[in-house]
């Protein structure tokens, strides 16, 4: 009987090539989007779930709470603090500190040298909390011995080739970090799928050989810790507040917080994140997408099948004269929908395993092989049931219950059930539609908006150069620096030669730049107020190191005030300050703060700052982002990361060929590093960009597969109302009225599904742009165009067939009556 069922369904398959072909296209192409999608999700959701214990591993963060409400987040901690709870909590058992170098360190390896911005200063214990496997070396006593590294298997690579690393010296020339090192080990690399990625791993003790202290000055580690298993989050959590106070003093609002390792890939946005996280809310977002496609193809087939039922009514009729029951008509219909099911998932994943490579670099992600991809197989084997479930299910039972009295007289109607259903059916698909094309646009409009904003600055022609190491690293240290090292003294040189011999405009050394990222400035979460209006609030104040010419480089506006002069001694301990400090720091007018005292901590005359400029608030960051309140302090060119040069002409190339002859004249153990600034702020909007592209993909594929379906449909609404056509003609109907008695049934559809679309966009819609601090409003034209849309491409859809229908001779369709 099965193989039965089977050879039917075959020849039904290839009897109606056309509706075959519908079918499939629509259904592969629903799967083949479902599926991309849940790989992507399935990845996302993976992070550093592959630890042992990984769901006893938390982040010690930091907040900084105003009453009840947090006004600050760090996702890094004091250097002491995992010490602490591991002594004071029985159920912390062990803990780790991990502090990444923001600024790179460069390292020389024979006659090469060799910039790594993923290098990291960690404990012993963090190869204990995140198990990575040893490639070479012994396990025990590795990251205890100040100067040791471990390297990652692809940085040993590209330092020796294919020798063994072990016992082998590298040396950092200059900065803080200058010094022998010894090679000690060699690792696996960090998977893709964790928050926390490196290319090698120093002792963290070396930090005590370079002069500093465990302290709880300021909070620049990741740390983590590790408990007993089932620990109770929740109650360790109610015991953070009372030892912050006992260690921190009983003033403070600062509080550690602790964050599941597992959860910090998709729901973490705190400041100084190690690399920038992903997003529950989108993930989510394209898994409801995916299921909405997918019913979109399941749709299709019902719709078509129940449609179809008026050519498969004859063989039910037949069937049930002969004995067939219910149980094996349903069983009929079921193996055509798996087989339409299986045949459609053979060609969907054809075609996933053809776009593997342009999805990951779309995603700009390393997904795993679908053929290893456990999770993958299981959501296989999950959409061919419940699509043979629910594509399969009704059309069964509805052409099973065909009467065939009914059937064989000829007088055999669809139901008003399964008319209702249908269209009930094309509804859905015309809403999800309309819904992507109105996303799309929106999704456009803020990346457009975003792009076209007034930033406060000029970021044209401006060349920015990643800074040789300092002789100081001051980003662990105090943030006014008054001697003038030798470092400060070959910049000058190196700035004047600029000037001179390539027809640079202005040069700026600095410790921050537009579009460096969160973790390109530092902060103060200490307190810091206008002596004239002391309060308890201990606000979080950004802080930054600039020189004189920076403002100038970018074509920032004072407001008030001046900027920094390198001939005034005075200026070392003088602060700028943006609109938004300004207004956080409760001043009346720009004019007012000029001149006025700045305290930070603690009333010591060292930690007071005099304030001689306002300057107009600007964009560092994306607009996702508020303007932080921010305080500019004079660097002296010791703290200096970015050298930014503001360049003149129209030969770039050339300039750029000088300046790197003329920086290896300056700092030839330093490699020439550069990028231009306004590439690396339209870099943030990528992420941007790639969920435009994907709203614009997914609404594509949903509009594609509903119109198969409507294609199908309108075929078969033709072909059930070919008579009532010739009738028509024959009393005088013209060929318009007969295609807008065709398409009115579609368009009314389409009408109702552009209204249930209107509140469902305005509440997803709004609540995405939420997530910005510079938005647009979602505008009634761009609504009303994704209906128009929809709607033409309803009418160009079905107009073929009711064309068809509206030109036919009459009397064929009348021959017979």
């Amino acid at each position: 009987m099965i193989q039965n069922y089977l050879k039917v369904a075959v020849r039904n398959l290839l009897k109606s090539k056309g509706y075959t072909l519908i079918n499939v296209l629509g259904l592969s192409t629903g799967i083949v989007t479902s599926l991309m999608i849940i790989r992507y999700a399935g990845f996302e959701t993976s992070y550093d779930t592959f630890h042992t214990d990984a769901q006893d591993l938390y982040r010690v963060t930091t907040i900084n709470v105003k009453g009840e409400e947090i006004v600050y987040s760090d996702a890094m901690s004091f250097n002491l603090a995992g010490k602490v709870l591991t002594e004071e909590f029985p159920e912390v058992t062990d803990h780790a500190r991990a502090f990444k170098v923001s600024n790179g360190i460069v390292f020389r390896v024979g006659d090469d040298l060799f910039t790594e911005n993923k290098a990291v200063l960690a404990d012993p214990s963090f190869l204990r909390l995140f198990n990575y496997r040893m490639i070479k070396g012994d396990s025990k006593g590795l990251l205890s011995k100040p100067f040791s590294v471990i390297l990652t298997r692809s940085t040993a690579q590209k330092y020796f080739g294919s020798e063994d690393p072990l016992g082998e010296m590298i040396t950092v020339p200059n900065g803080q970090y200058a010094g022998t090192y010894v090679v000690e080990g060699v690792i696996q690399d960090p998977s893709e799928n964790t928050h926390f990625k490196f290319d090698l791993l120093i002792a963290y003790n070396t930090f005590f050989q370079l002069g500093v202290e465990e302290n709880w000055e300021g909070f620049n580690d990741y740390v983590y810790i590790k408990t007993v298993p089932d620990t109770d989050l929740n109650a360790l959590q109610a015991k953070m507040p009372a030892i912050t106070k006992k260690y921190l003093g009983e003033e403070t609002t600062l509080q550690f917080h602790l964050q599941p390792v597992l959860d910090i890939h998709l729901t973490s946005n705190m400041s100084y994140e190690a690399e920038v996280n992903g997003d529950e809310d989108l993930v989510d977002f394209l898994m409801l997408i995916g299921v909405f496609i997918l019913f979109i193809a399941w749709v299709n087939y019902v719709n078509l099948s129940t449609a179809k039922s008026l050519e498969r009514a004859k063989e039910v009729g037949l069937r049930k004269v002969i004995g067939a029951r219910k149980k094996q008509l349903v069983f009929q219909f079921l193996t055509d929908s798996a087989l339409f099911n299986l045949l459609s998932i053979a060609v969907a994943l054809t075609f996933i395993q053809l776009l593997s490579s342009g999805f990951n670099e779309f995603v700009d992600k390393q997904l795993p092989s679908i053929w290893t991809d456990a999770t993958f197989w299981k959501a296989v084997v999950a959409i061919f049931f419940v699509g043979v479930f629910i594509s399969g299910l009704y059309p069964a039972f509805l052409q099973s219950s065909f009467k065939p009295i009914t059937i064989l007289k000829g007088s055999f109607k669809n139901s008003k059930t399964g008319m209702l259903l249908r269209k009930g059916l094309v509804i859905f698909q015309f809403l999800a539609s309309t819904f992507l094309i109105a996303a799309t646009i929106i999704v456009y409009h803020q990346l457009e908006f975003m792009r076209n904003h007034d930033l406060g600055m000029d970021l044209g022609q401006v060349l920015v150069l990643k800074a040789p190491p300092s002789d100081n690293d001051y980003s662990r240290f105090p943030y006014i620096a008054t001697e003038r090292s030798q470092h400060s003294r070959s910049y000058e040189t190196f700035r004047n030669e600029l000037i001179r011999r390539t027809g640079v405009s202005s040069v700026s050394a600095s410790g921050t730049i537009p579009a460096g990222g969160i973790t390109n400035v530092g902060s103060l979460s200490g307190g810091v107020w206008w002596d004239q209006r002391r309060t308890e609030e201990r606000l979080t104040y950004y802080m930054a190191s600039v020189d004189e010419a920076l403002f100038d480089v970018y074509s920032m506006q004072m407001i008030a005030g001046r900027t920094f002069s390198n001939e005034l001694i005075s200026d070392t301990a003088a602060v700028v300050i943006n609109e938004s400090a300004l207004q956080m720091l409760d001043f009346d007018s720009p004019e007012q703060a000029i001149g006025e005292r700045l305290i930070r901590n603690t009333e010591r005359p060292d930690n007071w700052f005099r304030i001689i400029g306002v300057l107009k608030d600007f964009n560092r960051l994306s607009l996702k982002h508020a303007v932080e309140p921010t305080i500019y302090y004079y660097n002296g060119y010791n703290n200096t990361e970015y050298f930014a040069l503001k360049l003149v002409g129209s030969t770039v190339e050339e300039q750029i060929d000088k300046i790197g002859d003329l920086w290896m004249e300056h700092y030839p153990d330093a490699p020439f590093e550069y990028h231009f600034a306004d590439d690396a702020f339209n870099a943030q909007y990528q992420s941007d960009q790639r969920l435009s592209t994907i709203f614009l993909v997914f609404a594509m594929l949903a509009i594609f597969i509903a119109c198969l379906g409507l294609y199908g449909l309108s075929y078969y609404m033709s072909v059930y109302r070919i008579k009532e056509i010739g009738v028509r003609k024959v009393l005088g109907a013209s060929v318009m009225n007969v295609l807008l008695l065709l398409s009115w049934g579609f368009v009314q559809l389409a009408l109702i599904a552009f209204a249930l679309s209107i509140p469902l966009i305005l509440l997803i819609m709004d609540q995405w742009l939420a997530s910005y601090a510079y938005q647009i409003a979602v505008a009634w034209w761009m609504i009303l165009l994704s209906g128009m849309l929809v709607l033409v491409i309803v009418l160009l859809t079905v107009s073929y067939h009711a064309g068809k229908a509206a030109l036919a001779n009459p009397a064929l369709s009348l021959r017979y009556e």
